[in-house]
């Protein structure tokens, strides 16, 4: 314990040394011995000064996991709509009463690719600020609640 006291005692006084600091101003500040604490010498580094900081990883368990729900959401509510009988109709105008597989495998696949690319760009944009770090989340839950909705209400009428 005596031996850890005596080396912090040390070392601070390593951090009494002279040194010059520039001032805001551009003018050199004069020299004189000062103990300055992390804090202060961290308002004097300009962001110039600084290292890059590596950039937030984008592709991990939540965007994976994200990216999973929605498909599943997606595939299901495919399922449902592809396999309607007679007398129940699709509601949605642009797959029209009784859609074929292709046309529900390029407008559901389309959204899922829109929505995996809005994730990426939004997760990009977002993750690295503390206050809105689950907005990227927003559009993807709409997503899959919408088409979990229509799912079950596909499936619970019985038109499956």
């Amino acid at each position: 314990m005596r031996a850890i006291a005596a080396l912090l005692l040390l070392s601070s006084f390593g951090l009494a040394q002279t040194q010059s600091f520039v001032r805001s101003d551009g003018e050199a500040a004069s020299e004189a011995p000062v103990a300055k604490s992390a804090a202060a010498v961290s308002k004097n580094v300009r962001a110039a000064q600084l290292p890059n900081t590596p950039a937030p990883k984008v592709w991990d368990k939540k965007l994976i996991i994200i990216e999973t729900v929605v498909a599943t959401t997606i595939a299901f509510d495919a399922y449902t709509t592809v396999n309607m009988h007679r007398p129940c109709v699709e509601t949605n105008p642009m797959l029209g009463e009784h859609p074929s597989s292709a046309a529900v495998a390029g407008l559901f696949g389309g959204q899922y690719a829109a929505t995996m690319l809005i994730n990426y760009y939004a997760k990009k944009s977002f993750a690295h600020r503390r206050w809105t770090h689950a907005f990227w989340m927003a559009p993807t839950l709409y997503i899959a609640g919408d088409h979990l909705r229509g799912a079950i209400n596909n499936y619970a009428i019985g038109c499956e």
